[in-house]
């Protein structure tokens, strides 16, 4: 019973290590890099033009590659439970944030709130209309 109590907790730290992980190949591997490595050279070009996203297959095979090694890793640690339930939220956060990454881009927000998180959230440049219909 005590172990279901922490799922919640369990969860919020695969939240969390996504959000620390974006912003570590976002800031480190993408920007720091200068064009010296792959992830760089897609991350720059994504700078340059806000319509451009790293193919989804690529992604699809990075994220399989990454799951891959952490997820035997937080099982080894932390049990069959914590590190499923870790992992899971991790990996559905990087979804999560490939589609609201994407969508940010390619759609025009509906409401203000809408408006007000693109401009906090997607502060490169974007072609997609720059409308608000609410």
């Amino acid at each position: 019973m005590t172990t279901i109590l922490y799922l919640p907790i369990r969860l919020v730290l695969g939240v969390l290590t996504w959000s620390f992980a974006e912003y570590a190949l976002h800031n480190w591997y993408g920007h720091l890099a200068k064009g010296r490595n792959r992830f760089s050279r897609e991350h720059l070009k994504h700078h340059t033009n806000g319509q451009y996203f790293a193919p989804t297959w690529e992604k699809a095979i990075a994220a399989s590659i990454a799951l891959a090694i952490a997820t035997p890793v937080t099982l080894w640690i932390a049990g069959p439970l914590i590190g499923l339930s870790y992992a899971t939220a991790f990996a559905a956060t990087y979804l999560a944030y490939e589609w609201f990454h994407r969508r940010c881009h390619t759609h025009a927000p509906k409401t203000r709130y809408g408006a007000w998180l693109r401009k906090h959230t997607c502060t490169i440049t974007t072609l997609a209309p720059k409308r608000i219909t609410a």
